[in-house]
Parts: C-alpha cells; sequence; structure tokens
C-alpha cells in the first residue's frame, strides 16, 4: 500500500564523524567527531572513538561521514571485529549495501544501537561544493593544489596528489585536529540545515535522500492511498527503463549541447499510474485510462528511434524492426506517432490517473527557482531529482552481519563471524508503474527536442548535442545551454571529451572548461581519456570494497591498485557505427 504517513514527525538526533589517515599505510591520525549537544571532539584511534561515542547517551542516533560508507566505515569494521575476537559477542552488526558502498550500519550492543549513515547518499555533491554553498570552506591544501579540480593535465594532477598525500602525512596534529574539525562543522550544518527545510516542507529527515524525498510525499502530496500489487509491479518491470544514451556522430565541432530543465521531475507533472482498473486484451481507447501493455510492435527506420529494446544482458538498445515487450501508452502514442505498428496485443494492464506528483513537482520547482542561497537551491534540487526511482525499490536486498544471535540458512559465511546475505524485504510504497511512466515521458521529451532538430550527435538522459541554436527557458520542461561545444569526441555512451565553455553562473560569463568523462573511470585527465578511448590500462589507487576484502577473509582497510581499460570493440555498441565515425540505428535482429 503506497500511503498517507500521519505519524508525528520528530527532529532526528545527528551526529557527523570523519577520519583523518596517512596514505599508503591508512595508520588512523585522529577521528574528528560534532554534534550540537557537545561540539567537537577528537579521539587519536578508532578504538577509543568507539569507547567514549558508542554509549547509552547516542543509542538510536544517526553517525554521519560523507562517502564513509566507502572508507570511514571500513576502520568502523575493522575495530567492531577486533574488539569482538578480544571479548567475544560485544557488537552485532547489520550493513546495508549499495553497488560497493556500504549506505547504512547499524551496531549493536546488548539493548543500544547507533548507525553509521553514508552522508553522500543523503546530499550528493562534493564536501567542498556543500561548504562553499553554505559559506563555509574547508582547510587543508591550497585550493591552488587541489588535486580533484578537472582538466588537469597529468603531470598536474600527480603533483597535486604527491602534495595531498605528504600533507596527510606529515602536518601537525594540531593543523589536521582544525582541518577535521572544519569537515566535520560543514557537514554537520549542512544537515542540520536540511533537516530544517524538510522539516518547514512537512516532512522529516530520512538516512537517504530517495528517503526523505519519499516520506515528505507520502505525508504532504499523496491525496489517498493507492494499493499495489506484486503481480503489477512485475508486470511493469518490463516497461521500466530509465535513459537513453546514444553516439550518434562521435566528432564535433562548433555545437551546442542543452539540457532539459528537471526532466524527470516535468514528466512528474503529467497524469501518473494511479489505482489499478483491471487488465484487457486491447489497447484502452479512452483517452482517460494510462496502461502498460505487452504487445509485438513494428518500429520503422529512422535516423532516430522511438522505442527500447532490452537485450538480455540488460543493455537497453534503440533498434527498429518487430519486437515483443511491455511498453507504457507513452511509448505506443510515441511508436504511433512515429508512423510504427501494433502487431499483437497480449495482455494490457490498466490505472485510473494520478496527479498528485504534479504538485509535488511544481511546488518544489518553484520553490527552488525562488531560493536566495546556494544550499537551499540545492536541497531543492536534490529532491526534484529522487522521488521517481523510490517507486521501483528493489525488494532484493544485500546484507553483512557481524557476529549475529543466530546463524540463518541463508547466510554465505565470508570468514568466521562475518556473512553475507541476500533476501527479499517487504517494501510497502513500490509501485513500478509510476516509474516507468515517468522514464517513459522523459524519454519522449527527448526524443522531441532531438527529432525537431537538423543534426544531433549525442545524448545522455536529459541533455544532447546539436549544431543548432535552440530557444531556452526556465520553466520545468524547457531547454537550457549547458556547454558550447568548440571540439568534441563522443567515443560511447558516457564516454567523451569536450574542449568549450561553460556558463559561470555568478558572473553570468562564458568561460573555458574541458570536459573528459569515462563512465567507471575517475580522475580523467585529457591524456587519460586518449589512453582510455585506445584501450589502454589506467591505473590508479582506490579503497578496496568491504565486500572485496571481506570475500578474502580479510577486514583490515586497504588501498588497491586497481588497473581497468574500457572494452570498446568487445561489445556491441548502441547503434551500427561507420568508418566516417556517423551512426545508424541497428534492426533489432542483429542484435538478438
Amino acid at each position: 500500500m503506497l500511503s498517507i504517513l500521519s505519524t508525528p514527525r520528530k527532529f532526528q538526533d545527528v551526529l557527523v564523524y570523519d577520519m583523518e589517515w596517512i596514505p599508503g599505510t591508512l595508520e588512523i591520525r585522529l577521528v574528528g567527531i560534532y554534534d550540537g549537544k557537545y561540539g567537537y571532539r577528537a579521539y587519536a584511534s578508532v578504538k577509543l572513538f568507539l569507547e567514549y561515542e558508542l554509549t547509552s547517551r547516542n543509542r538510536g542516533r544517526l553517525f554521519y561521514a560523507h562517502a564513509g560508507g566507502l572508507a570511514d566505515v571500513q576502520f568502523v569494521l575493522e575495530a567492531v571485529i577486533q574488539v569482538n575476537r578480544e571479548y567475544p559477542g560485544t557488537y552485532q552488526v547489520h550493513a546495508s549495501f549499495s553497488g560497493s558502498s556500504a549506505i547504512i550500519v547499524h551496531v549493536s550492543r546488548g539493548k543500544n544501537s547507533w548507525h553509521f549513515v553514508d552522508s553522500y547518499w543523503l546530499l550528493r555533491d562534493k564536501l567542498k561544493n556543500i561548504g562553499i554553498s553554505i559559506g563555509l570552506l574547508k582547510g587543508g591544501i591550497a585550493e591552488k593544489d587541489d588535486p580533484d579540480e578537472d582538466g588537469l593535465t597529468d603531470t598536474e594532477f600527480d603533483r597535486r596528489l604527491a602534495l595531498k598525500r605528504e600533507w596527510f602525512r606529515s602536518t601537525p596534529i594540531n593543523e589536521l585536529r582544525d582541518y577535521n574539525e572544519q569537515d566535520c562543522l560543514i557537514l554537520y550544518k549542512a544537515i542540520y540545515q536540511f533537516q530544517l527545510a524538510l522539516l518547514e516542507m512537512g516532512g522529516q529527515l530520512q538516512m537517504t535522500l530517495a528517503s526523505c524525498a519519499m516520506n515528505l510525499f507520502r505525508r504532504k502530496y499523496l491525496s489517498n492511498d493507492i494499493e499495489t500489487c506484486y503481480e503489477v509491479n512485475d508486470f511493469a518491470k518490463e516497461s521500466y527503463i530509465a535513459s537513453r544514451v546514444e553516439v550518434f556522430q562521435s566528432s564535433v565541432q562548433d555545437a551546442n549541447y542543452y539540457d532539459i530543465n528537471s526532466s524527470f521531475p516535468y514528466a512528474m507533472t503529467q497524469p501518473c499510474p494511479g489505482e489499478y482498473i483491471g487488465c484487457t486484451d486491447s489497447i484502452p481507447t479512452k483517452d482517460s485510462i494510462i496502461y502498460i501493455t505487452d504487445a509485438l510492435v513494428e518500429v520503422p527506420e529512422a535516423t532516430i528511434t522511438p522505442l527500447p529494446y532490452r537485450h538480455e544482458s540488460g543493455r537497453v538498445f534503440f533498434p527498429f524492426g518487430k519486437w515483443r515487450s511491455h511498453f507504457t501508452n507513452i511509448d505506443i502514442e510515441l511508436l504511433q506517432k512515429e508512423g510504427g505498428r501494433i502487431l499483437k496485443v497480449y495482455e494490457t494492464q490498466m490505472f485510473h490517473p494520478f496527479h498528485d506528483l504534479r504538485e509535488y513537482a511544481t511546488d518544489i520547482y518553484n520553490k527552488r527557482k525562488a531560493a536566495t542561497d546556494d544550499f537551499t537551491s540545492l536541497v531543492y534540487k536534490l529532491l526534484l531529482n529522487s522521488l521517481y526511482g523510490k517507486f521501483a525499490e528493489s525488494a532484493k536486498k544485500t546484507s553483512l552481519r557481524i557476529d549475529p544471535d543466530e546463524i540463518r540458512p541463508s547466510y554465505e559465511m565470508l570468514f568466521p563471524g562475518a556473512f553475507l546475505e541476500t533476501h527479499m524485504v517487504p517494501v510497502p510504497h513500490v509501485h513500478v508503474p509510476i516509474s516507468a511512466h515517468i522514464t517513459a515521458m522523459a524519454r519522449r521529451t527527448l526524443f522531441n527536442f532531438m527529432s525537431s532538430c537538423c543534426d544531433f550527435h549525442y545524448c545522455d538522459t536529459d541533455g544532447f548535442s546539436t549544431s543548432e541554436v535552440l530557444s531556452t527557458g526556465k520553466e520545468l520542461g524547457d531547454l537550457k545551454l549547458e556547454k558550447q561545444i568548440i571540439n568534441g569526441y563522443f567515443a560511447a555512451p558516457k564516454v567523451y571529451g569536450i574542449e568549450g565553455k561553460e556558463l559561470n553562473k555568478k558572473s553570468g560569463e562564458w568561460e573555458n572548461k574541458n570536459h573528459y568523462k569515462a563512465k567507471g573511470f575517475s580522475r580523467m585527465t585529457a591524456s587519460r581519456f586518449l589512453k582510455v578511448i585506445e584501450g589502454e590500462y589506467i591505473e590508479y589507487e582506490r579503497m578496496s570494497r568491504i565486500r572485496e576484502r571481506f570475500r578474502k577473509g580479510l577486514f583490515n582497510p586497504h588501498e588497491a591498485i586497481i588497473k581497468k581499460r574500457l572494452k570498446i570493440g568487445k561489445i556491441i555498441p548502441k547503434r551500427f557505427t561507420y568508418p566516417d565515425g556517423y551512426t545508424r540505428p541497428w534492426h533489432v535482429d542483429e542484435i538478438k
């Protein structure tokens, strides 16, 4: 049941923590913690941190660390395991993962429990940028020596990285303490302000951003309960395809890259699937009925084709030809508009229209436009974009358990005392038809903008490159000019290099700004980008992931040297590519 929430709201008791260690050896230099009750304090070891902070006075509190699910929490787990080996059964741990990040880690001792949460899943931006938005600057190395800046040469990046590593190794402890305190203060004030904004809007702070958005929607904007059901959700999953990312032309000069203003929130302003009506073996003729259909369709050949096809590998293509799949009414209407045909309908599930998401999207977007400071604007932006996917949240979860009270048959032992469990949990707010419908509308909006142009080179979810100059605006669903491309090379979806200009929002001036991106590769530079697209291995250091270490029977944090390369030529591209860099869509039989 997607139901209205009416339980009393409460102010969440939050702490933030941050650890400083020597790169390479991973020796902890200090652990800092900050909250509104006791201010800032620091410890010389993680063991002392646990001893003095995991107490009854902090029972039930949320301990946030920025990107802590990848790094800081590893030191917490190491200390917990060491304590348990010395004093068996002291702590129990239940950790929830998203990808390689342990986003929520519950630590219990008797009747007391504490919750370690990755704040990057609440405020998805660099801590440096969050600090600027609330008027607090990070300390540490000078801005001119920040290795995380875009567009550096390899030599300059290596110089800055070495300088940063040396700073963490040799900085006097008092200076390091001041740096750590400032980081803790930035994160605490940001979460505090975020919580106040949520309470003022009618919601309350949850552990993750998506949960905050769903909680707010169900408390303030949902007008009636909507019954949900596993069979309907399972049927709708086949039509839930999130985005369109394609290369149409690899090399471009003198082009413009446009984004759609809040593309998914704009889709939310249209009627969405609400209460379930029933099923039929035809396409409904009433405009007021929203539906998802299992059908055999025929898509005509064109430069840009309208419908997604999910390959058995899970990859999504936009081919032409005949195939059977599940489609929303948005997909079917676009297919027919573009001259395609429905050859056979096997089953159609129908829904009454549902308008509550429109109020959520328009209200928060108007608040964002009226915001007078950067942080408030960021809060509204995050809430706008994080709700729609929550309606399709998977019930399949992966958990790590350390020294549980009982060992279940479903547990996979990683090493004595540590277990991995994959299990199903009830997720009552799931109504997949909503997510499927919203993403279909966002794809249609992108398709309509692109198909109105004479040429286009690349698209990615809610933006595209074209040589044309298009009208822009500030309302939901309008275009905005994001980048001016002087030279661009689009090698593959989410793999591109752009030399161009970007608008400085504060000065209003266009500034030279180069972008190099290769999904799955961090810290991209121009020369590293060239190596990636030529298929060479890229080497970099990162923290080993928790599950990687635990599967090897190891629990101490570790920095690993990773070697990766892009498998261009090893997997079929999204479109057939001619020798001159131009492309065409595949016929579906070519990729089946």
